[in-house]
């Protein structure tokens, strides 16, 4: 005789990127054991990977997860995770001054998005201006910035994301697509801006949505009152 089956309770959330509300189950112990392993090798494309596999199988709807941009990953993510392991987080957090581990408790409902720009277009002269796509979870995954990363890698990796996302390049009279270009092209027209106008563009890609949330506490061990602030979805599961 077969065993019976478990039903879940069904919520909806909202995709930032388009709006679009989907209904989804939380996450099982399986599906929670691949998340353990994937966080555990802080690899990032496996991370992204776990994650978008888990949210493949929880959401009900027809949603293409490989078009969903990073920070519809994160929200999601974090949305899914409250209600499948519980709406708070229990964090170990460093001590600036000593270095000592202070456990924290926040909940996970309190952690919003910020909203997206007003626009994607960036005009860098009075004619000239660059419409951009938001970032891929794959781009993200292969470009991510790691703290300890050299300032050149930086640099090239920063420009390298830059173009990935580059979708036109216009002006009073035309239009150029990105995909007629090569990306040796778009490189030279982004190494070609002045320090003012490649600020513009990185100005765009600062004020895309993130999940960040300011956390106000005391350490246990010298009673350093501190604030620290956690930005991106493996931060507040640390």
């Amino acid at each position: 005789m077969a065993l019976p089956t478990v039903n879940s309770s069904r919520y909806t959330m909202t995709v930032p990127s388009t709006g679009q509300e989907l209904e989804f189950r939380p996450f099982l112990v399986k599906e929670e054991k691949i998340l353990m392993v994937a966080m555990e090798s802080k690899d990032n494309k496996s991370i992204v990977k776990a994650l978008k596999n888990i949210l493949n199988a929880c959401i009900y709807d027809d949603i293409n997860i490989d078009s969903l941009t990073s920070f519809d990953l994160e929200e999601l993510f974090l949305r899914l995770r409250s209600k499948s392991v519980g709406e708070t987080a229990n964090l170990q957090l460093k001590c600036e001054e000593c270095g000592a581990g202070t456990p924290v408790e926040i909940n996970l409902e309190e952690i919003k998005m910020s909203d997206l720009p007003s626009s994607k277009s960036i005009m860098i002269t009075d004619n000239i201006g660059v419409e951009f796509n938001y970032p891929s979870l794959d781009t993200v995954g292969d470009l991510s910035l790691a703290p300890d990363m050299a300032p050149d890698k930086q640099m090239k990796t920063t420009m390298k994301l830059i173009v990935r996302c580059i979708d036109s390049i216009f002006n009073d009279d035309e239009v150029w697509s990105a995909k007629d270009q090569t990306e040796k092209e778009l490189v030279t027209f982004i190494e070609d801006l002045n320090s003012e106008q490649f600020a513009k563009i990185t100005d765009f890609f600062g004020s895309l949505p993130q999940l960040k949330h300011d956390i106000n506490f005391s350490c246990i061990t010298c009673k350093h009152e501190q604030t620290i602030t956690l930005e991106g979805i493996q931060s507040f599961f640390m």
